[in-house]
């Protein structure tokens, strides 16, 4: 939980077992991470003090861990602690832990020996408001991640587009191969057709913000997993991102296309609604059982 004092910046860092400030560096440019890109991690919104559906993000990262043979030096109750007392020693309102494992030190450069660890967290920033009431333009990318089920540290495609991004006045990339949707660069993408709530089955990261939605919208619409065609988007009825920090973006034009005439399906905010109230369920229950302790 937060402290007494409030701060508007992140003064430490978890390092293999330690907490470091910010001055002091830990990494060399002898871990693979930076060598080759071998390592993965996982991003925990932090609101209030409370790392929200943290046990589906550990459960996660540990999948992803096993999926690149890295074995994690903790266990999931060790790296909640740490977390907890992270956030205790930076004392932000609202933030973001991100969870790094890295291939570890090699003198030569390939050969991975003891992986690393580390928890950072990040100052975060609601979005502009006009994201959830205008929509956003997404520009599409002839691209499918290497391992999409899984968070890897690899985002150098997507980096390379910022430029092209920024010019297009996009919010951010849509994958496209062979014709077939599969997500954004940093989000989970949905359509609703004839009240019928779609996304991809493949080539896709199992996000947590994911797992929830397709959960809230049993009973309220028609959930279906399957694939997607660029076409099915251009005639759907709305869309929209899902992630940790996009809770329900609506997507409003593809390329120079606009879906649905722009418009904002009352769906769409009704589903954000359910996934806001389950948020806030499990943050209340969460500082309950802390008083509790």
């Amino acid at each position: 939980m937060t402290g007494p004092s409030i701060q508007n910046k992140v003064n430490h860092y978890f390092f293999n077992g330690r907490y470091y400030n910010q001055e002091e560096k830990t990494l060399t440019p002898y871990d693979l991470g930076m060598l080759r890109g071998y390592g993965i991690f996982d991003f925990i919104k932090v609101v209030e003090g409370v790392p929200v559906f943290r046990e589906d993000h550990l459960r996660r990262f540990f999948n992803s861990a096993q999926a690149m043979a890295l074995e994690v030096p903790y266990t999931e109750a060790e790296i909640f602690n740490f977390i907890s007392k992270l956030i205790q020693k930076n004392s932000v309102a609202y933030s973001g832990v991100r969870l790094v494992l890295t291939g570890g030190f090699s003198e030569s450069g390939f050969v991975s020996t003891q992986p690393n660890m580390f928890i950072l967290q990040h100052v975060l920033k609601e979005n502009d408001p006009s994201v959830y009431t205008k929509g956003v333009k997404l520009i599409t990318a002839d691209y499918v991640r290497d391992v999409p089920e899984i968070k890897t540290l690899n985002y150098s495609y997507v980096l390379k587009y910022q430029k092209q991004i920024y010019e297009a006045g996009a919010f951010d990339l849509l994958f496209v191969k062979n014709n077939k949707i599969s997500e954004s660069s940093r989000s989970n993408f949905f359509i609703v057709k004839n009240n019928t709530l779609i996304t991809s089955s493949s080539n896709v990261l199992l996000g947590i913000t994911r797992k929830k939605i397709l959960r809230l919208a049993e009973g309220v619409m028609v959930v279906e997993v399957r694939p997607i065609s660029y076409k099915e988007v251009l005639d759907a009825d709305g869309a929209f991102l899902c992630g940790t920090t996009k809770p329900l973006v609506p997507v409003v034009q593809l390329d120079d296309i606009k879906i649905n005439e722009g418009k904002i399906l009352p769906q769409i905010d009704k589903l954000r609604g359910l996934y806001l109230t389950e948020q806030e369920r499990y943050i209340n229950n969460a500082m309950e059982d802390h008083v509790n302790l």
